[in-house]
């Protein structure tokens, strides 16, 4: 890949991440946590789940706040259960390597639509 095209993929996502986290703004007040939010989404929603580590790779020492964040909005869910339902109740939120969560599908139209 040249130069160009990695500043210019680069660039897409910053916009992409820039629109979201704004739209988070409107409901959520942490500015730092909106930012990290935000690309989590966007990874989540064009992978379809997200693990724990790539929360970690992005947010660092904020990956367990980002993740409550969004387990408390149902952003995220936990693709665990505790009774093995998809119920969202019976989700089992762990913030530790190797755990994996994924997008209820609304939330995947909010996050498309954002970006």
């Amino acid at each position: 890949m040249t130069g160009d095209l990695q500043k210019e993929m680069f660039l897409g996502r910053e916009i992409e991440a820039n629109k979201l986290e704004r739209a988070l703004s409107n409901f959520l007040s942490y500015p730092k946590l909106n930012s990290l939010l935000a690309q989590v989404l966007i990874k989540a929603c064009k992978a379809g789940r997200i693990s724990y580590d790539e929360i970690e790779e992005i947010a660092k020492d904020d990956s367990e706040d980002v993740l409550l964040t969004g387990f408390g909005w149902r952003l995220l869910l936990p693709m665990r259960s505790a009774i093995g339902t998809l119920e969202w109740g019976d989700a089992v939120l762990l913030a530790k390597p190797g755990e994996m969560y994924k997008m209820p599908n609304v939330v995947k139209c909010l996050v498309k639509e954002a970006i």
